[in-house]
């Protein structure tokens, strides 16, 4: 089957959307497939130029709505989290026991628990819990 043909997106992609309308998708993929779609069914009606509709992922989405709905807290990508938790656990512990710890996976390691914590609202144990307070912070 061609993409074009797919009757689930087809009508969303030759639809006339405005900026009024927002499509949020499963995956950044997606999101620009549909929007390829939608700019090729513009020129085959004969637009020379059209609006660019809102068509975002919803990782995209919410990170968008959370920077205009709390634009003074910042959203950390990744890299930023892991350097953070690694700072965190530095200053906390690894100075005294180097031979003990790999600090980055040490971070990683952290940073997935407190992604678990919050999703399933665990308790936490207190060195754990001070490295969040900080994360927090």
């Amino acid at each position: 089957m061609k993409n074009n043909d797919d009757p689930q997106f087809g009508s969303i992609a030759s639809s006339n959307l405005t900026g009024s309308e927002t499509v949020v998708t499963v995956n950044e993929r997606l999101a620009r497939w549909l929007l390829l779609q939608h700019n090729r069914s513009q020129k085959l009606s004969g637009k020379v130029i059209w609006d660019t509709p809102s068509i975002s992922s919803l990782d995209s989405w919410m990170q968008q709505s959370w920077l205009e709905t709390w634009p003074e807290k910042y959203v950390l990508n990744p890299t930023q989290t892991l350097k953070l938790w690694e700072d965190i656990i530095r200053r906390e512990h690894y100075s005294e026991r180097q031979d003990l710890l790999h600090l980055r996976g040490a971070a990683q390691h952290a940073g997935e628990a407190y992604q678990l914590i919050k999703k399933y609202r665990l308790p936490t144990s207190a060195l754990y819990f001070k490295w969040t307070e900080e994360f927090e912070s």
